[in-house]
């Protein structure tokens, strides 16, 4: 579903910017709207971004801020 984003949003992997047009899985976006976050465009083309790869923040590695990648800790 195709949304206006209505506020800046950033992950370590997107960024989006308030007026953006972006397309998302239906209920991210309903999500979005409901919260005030996006709302529904006039326009039909967006930019094209790849907002399937948003992973719930539970879901995210946490960085233990050692400066290391995870992967590469061993023991």
């Amino acid at each position: 579903m195709i949304v206006r984003v209505k506020v800046a949003m950033a992950s370590s992997t997107w960024s989006f910017h308030p007026g953006q047009l972006v397309e998302v899985p239906t209920e991210v976006a309903k999500a979005w709207r409901e919260a005030g976050l996006a709302e529904k465009p006039n326009e039909t083309k967006p930019i094209v971004i790849d907002a399937r790869t948003l992973v719930p923040t539970a879901e995210r590695p946490r960085d233990d801020g050692d400066g290391e990648d995870e992967e590469d800790d061993e023991g």
